[in-house]
């Protein structure tokens, strides 16, 4: 047991650093009980749970907003206090153990804010140069592949979107749209899936980002297995590029997927609505350095929607 207070503030420092890199995710939870439900003060409460080495970690942040004292105070809204609160609590969110109140809490809050608001992904965004963005209101610039078939469908889960369903033939079989520009490698690949359990051919959810010759990277998501593996593409052609990883895709609903080229790296990760990582695997590969355009390959019937490909350089 840590003794000196300096071992809470390195601890606390050290949960600080996990969450900016990313190896610590913080999910917001609540409503919470107010502390003081009864007083005049107005008070809200952000409540915020991760898990480290099987231990329940809860972070909460208390503002009160209390009313003017005089009438020389004139800033508007009354002053505002601010408390932390980090504790291990167990499956249900009854405090195990209370962390001293060191130095720190406070910027492990922003880190968490921070992460939780995914203000890092929308800066990404704001920031990237855009190389391609289908909403797929309208049905533009998509040619067929092979012997591929794609359509502009309503979206079977909500009749106001569309969405781009692969059908017929299975792979390399599919279509494909170019890239505003071309771009080498640091870029990411994002979008929807769908699949139905009324699904009538190949399993294999495929996509790509390839060159003019269609070579490049891709990933292939088996429904049915519930697994996810990196591909490489040649001639339009799959090898496996990563052993596959367990991959637990939920069937009638949207998921989102990213797919990473940077110098170095080729990644891919599945979530769900809610954000929530539902696979994710990384491997080394730097062969491939010129792309131009998203590919739809796999089996059939599968539904595509809100591709966005960006620049990460």
């Amino acid at each position: 047991m840590a003794e000196k207070k300096s071992d809470w503030v390195d601890a606390v420092v050290k949960l600080t650093r996990l969450t900016q890199r990313g190896e610590l995710e913080w999910s917001m939870v609540g409503p919470f009980e107010p502390m003081y439900p009864a007083t005049s003060a107005e008070e809200e409460a952000s409540v915020y749970v991760t898990i480290r080495a099987g231990r329940f970690i809860r972070l909460i942040g208390r503002t009160f907003r209390r009313p003017m004292r005089s009438r020389e105070e004139t800033e508007p809204g009354g002053f505002v206090d601010t408390f932390f609160e980090l504790a291990l609590v167990d499956e249900d969110g009854r405090t195990l153990w209370r962390f001293p109140n060191v130095q720190g809490l406070g910027e492990l809050y922003a880190a968490v804010q921070y992460q939780t608001a995914g203000v890092g992904d929308l800066l990404d965004e704001l920031l990237a140069t855009v190389l391609l963005r289908d909403d797929l209101e309208t049905f533009s610039g998509w040619q067929e592949y092979i012997d591929g078939v794609l359509r502009r469908e309503v979206d079977p889960t909500d009749s106001s979107r569309h969405c781009l369903m692969k059908c017929q033939q299975g792979d390399p079989s599919g279509g494909f749209k170019l890239l505003q520009e071309p771009t080498n490698r640091g870029f990411s690949f994002r979008g929807r899936l769908l699949s139905l359990s009324s699904r009538s051919g190949g399993e294999g959810n495929r996509l790509s980002v390839t060159n003019e010759d269609f070579d490049g990277y891709g990933f292939v998501i088996y429904q049915n297995r519930k697994t996810l593996a990196l591909e490489r593409r040649r001639k339009g052609r799959a090898t496996a590029l990563s052993a596959a990883v367990e991959a637990n895709v939920p069937t009638d609903e949207w998921y989102g997927f990213r797919l990473d080229v940077s110098e170095s790296t080729v990644s891919v990760s599945l979530s769900d609505d809610s954000g929530a990582i539902i696979a994710e695997l990384a491997i080394e590969d730097s062969e491939q350095t010129g792309f131009d355009r998203v590919v739809v390959h796999g089996g059939y019937d599968y539904y595509i929607g809100d591709l966005l490909v960006v620049s990460l350089s």
